[in-house]
């Protein structure tokens, strides 16, 4: 029997920013209550208020740096400091074979003996493992 693979298409919803993760997560481990972090990704007007109200009375710095941790805290463009969101598409469905077009007949087993580890292509595993998730 045949197997047909779907081809998956991924494609980011979010943009990363060019600012560094680790800086950033050092600036608001050590200067977090002054609000430092914020002003180098260019959140300067919470980072005013997050030194004036002492990091937020101490919870706000401490949300920062779980945002930072999880990969979810954005710059000022919006921009996510961490590994931008991935969405995979669902694979179209096949067209419908018209009356006149012959339909091909399946691969005996004698015809797959050449398909051996030598041969098969390195990224059809990945493809396979995308697929079983998507099918979830």
């Amino acid at each position: 029997m045949s197997e047909s693979r779907a081809l998956v298409r991924a494609r980011a919803i979010e943009q990363r920013s060019p600012h560094n993760r680790l800086v950033t997560l050092v600036l608001c481990w050590f200067l977090g209550v002054l609000g430092v972090h914020r002003f180098y990704v260019g959140k300067v007007g919470t980072g005013l208020l997050m030194l004036f109200t002492g990091g937020g009375f101490g919870v706000w710095w401490m949300i920062d740096f779980i945002m930072l941790l999880l990969g979810r805290f954005r710059d000022s463009e919006g921009r996510v400091m961490g590994p931008p969101q991935i969405v995979y598409e669902t694979p179209v469905a096949p067209k419908q074979l018209s009356s006149h077009e012959p339909e091909l007949e399946p691969l005996s087993k004698a015809d797959t003996d050449w398909d051996d580890e030598v041969m098969r292509d390195p990224l059809e595993d990945k493809f396979d493992e995308l697929e079983k998730e998507l099918r979830k």
